[in-house]
């Protein structure tokens, strides 16, 4: 019998990309999946959760202290805060006083003492006794899962059967053709914030919460557009519309019908009328192509994708440029300037779904979700993204060297950047920072890049 997998399985990078045309919606999520270092093959069993709502249930302790001859003589516990799994540091935070040695002391998760072991010298009436936060414990709602069964974000009590080759595994989220798989709807997608959990087994051993939860982002929230109700527009005039279908004796008599234009275009057909069939706008309809045409590279229907990479994933880029990362619990990425300020790059190969191989593809719009926790120290000074050719990466799609410096999250989007030929399938995305101290982060949340193909 095979030996249960280590606990340390790990998720190491995602792609979301949606099924448009499909109703009930179905998000295909690609992963990699190993264990200690390894990566895994064979038949995986996953559950999923699509979960929102996060709440940090932990909660950080409070305490005071009592001074006597400029020594620390007395420390009390005012709250013993929640969720502790560790015993936390505390420190003295005074501008006279120096020395104090404290230990606390947990018990079911609070602190409930916190000892001298050094009262120290000098301290005025009224130092901060601080102590350290707990690690986060986060609360969640489960707005679906494959089964049905998840509640708070709990995991679910069945299992999906995914084959997993070299570690890569790819499944469709919603694809009620999967046994234990219930399908999706697009009122989901309403909620903000909306995260997919994972959990892991490779059918020996336990199931394993993967971590981080990773965002949904924009990608799926477009599912929206695409579930508009003719039903729901009854009620609407037809000015307010703009797309879509209202019922017959809610169009105003002016509008004209179908049945009213082919009698209006012969009545004022034939001699004199300036209406020929063989000439349209002064030409000839021999110098127009037939609706079979197409140049080679031109980009011939319209329909949407996105590729989604977490902030995360850009993580495992950085030990090339010089900068620290400390991962995110929702999945972002917090980048350091590392040992030295100044100018950094990091570069990521971006590939594009499996169904658009083949075809040349227009790169509509790149979204870079972010933050700088100091914008006018630390900021994005530059992004790129270059397409694949077939004697390495050469540039043409984009060069932008606008700084972003939003102190709140928020995100930029670039646009127009060009068609992606058939024979290539990456991109290099390029984010260029300007670091002018060790302390503030930029942290990534997310890139998107929107495709029509």
């Amino acid at each position: 019998m095979r030996k249960p997998l280590p606990f340390w399985i790990v998720f190491q990078w995602g792609i979301l990309a949606v099924a448009w045309a499909q109703v009930p919606p179905v998000v295909n999520y690609q992963g990699r999946i190993t264990a200690s270092g390894t990566n895994f093959n064979g038949e995986g069993h996953f559950k999923f959760a699509l979960v929102g709502n996060y709440t940090n249930m932990a909660r950080q302790a409070i305490a005071t202290a009592t001074v006597k001859s400029g020594a620390i003589a007395a420390v009390t516990v005012v709250d013993g805060g929640s969720d502790y799994t560790d015993v936390p540091k505390v420190t003295v935070r005074d501008p006279l006083g120096s020395g104090a040695q404290l230990t606390a002391t947990i018990s079911h998760g609070a602190v409930t003492t916190i000892k001298i072991a050094d009262g120290g010298r000098s301290y005025s009436l009224m130092p901060i006794i601080q102590v350290e936060a707990p690690k986060p414990a986060w609360s969640a709602t489960t707005f679906w899962s494959n089964d049905g069964t998840s509640v708070s974000g709990n995991e679910p009590t069945s299992a999906v059967s995914v084959p997993v080759d070299a570690g890569l595994f790819s499944v469709g989220l919603g694809d009620t053709n999967l046994a234990n798989m219930a399908g999706l709807e697009a009122s989901v997608f309403e909620k903000i914030d909306l995260r997919l959990r994972i959990w892991f087994s490779d059918g020996s051993g336990p199931f394993i919460q993967l971590s981080p939860d990773q965002s949904m982002g924009s990608t799926a929230y477009a599912l929206m557009a695409a579930r508009v109700s003719p039903a729901s527009l009854t009620n609407l005039d037809a000015s307010q519309l703009t797309t879509g279908q209202i019922p017959e004796a809610r169009v105003p008599a002016s509008i004209a019908r179908v049945s009213n234009i082919m009698p209006e275009v012969l009545a004022h057909d034939g001699s004199g009328s300036s209406l020929n069939a063989d000439l349209l706008d002064g030409h000839h309809a021999s110098d127009f192509a037939f609706t079979s045409h197409a140049h080679p590279g031109m980009v011939t229907n319209t329909a949407a994708s996105w590729v989604f990479i977490p902030g995360a994933q850009l993580g495992a880029a950085l030990n090339f440029y010089q900068m620290d990362v400390a991962p995110n619990v929702r999945g972002s990425s917090q980048l350091y300037s590392g040992d030295t300020t100044g100018e950094k790059s990091l570069t990521l190969p971006l590939s594009l779904p499996s169904v658009l191989y083949g075809k040349p593809v227009q790169l509509d719009e790149l979204w870079i979700d972010y933050y700088c926790e100091n914008g006018a120290k630390n900021y994005i000074s530059g992004t790129g993204l270059t397409r694949q050719s077939w004697d390495g990466w050469s540039a043409g799609l984009l060069n932008d060297s606008t700084p972003h410096k939003s102190n709140d999250y928020t995100n930029y989007v670039c646009t127009d950047l060009g068609i992606l030929s058939s024979n290539a399938s990456s991109v290099m995305l390029r984010l260029d920072f300007q670091f002018a101290n060790k302390t503030n982060y930029i942290q990534i949340n997310s890139v998107r890049l929107k495709l029509t193909h």
